[in-house]
């Protein structure tokens, strides 16, 4: 009997430690004519540092988690609904900074702040491009490529 407890917690630490580490958006900004495609790695509860790929880039970006709060206390059992500030780390310098809003495993919104002007970029899931791994994304082809 103790075996068998020592095996299922086993393969419970296995389970948590595989699902941290596919935890992980796709998401593509609103701008329908070129969207802009990004892969967001949020690290495990205890971390600070997650990373941003972009379909277009050339490596990714580590970000660092450096303000959560609480905005909307949930009731009848379900999760709070949580403010995250993320700033990338580039060449121990920070860049530009993302603003996520989630409720558990749903993100409400999602923007980019970028450093050198302010622009903001919105950007949702984009569902189509979740694979098991990782974000497929599928090249447009425009309307000249038929």
């Amino acid at each position: 009997m103790k075996k068998m407890i020592f095996v299922f917690l086993g393969i419970l630490a296995c389970a948590n430690v595989m699902a941290s580490e596919n935890d992980f958006r796709c998401l593509k900004s609103l701008n329908a004519n070129n969207p802009i495609r990004l892969r967001f790695d949020f690290p495990d509860q205890d971390e600070k540092i997650g990373y941003v790929t972009y379909q277009k880039g050339s490596e990714r970006i580590q970000v660092k988690n450096t303000n959560t709060k609480e905005t909307r206390k949930a009731s009848d059992g379900r999760s709070s609904e949580f403010e995250a500030e993320w700033v990338e780390t580039i060449a121990n310098s920070e860049g530009g900074k993302y603003l996520i809003i989630n409720q558990a495993t749903r993100i409400y919104d999602f923007k980019y702040i970028r450093k050198k002007d302010g622009k903001v970029f919105r950007f949702v899931e984009d569902f189509e491009a979740l694979v098991e791994n990782g974000c497929r994304w599928q090249i447009q082809k425009s309307s000249n490529d038929k």
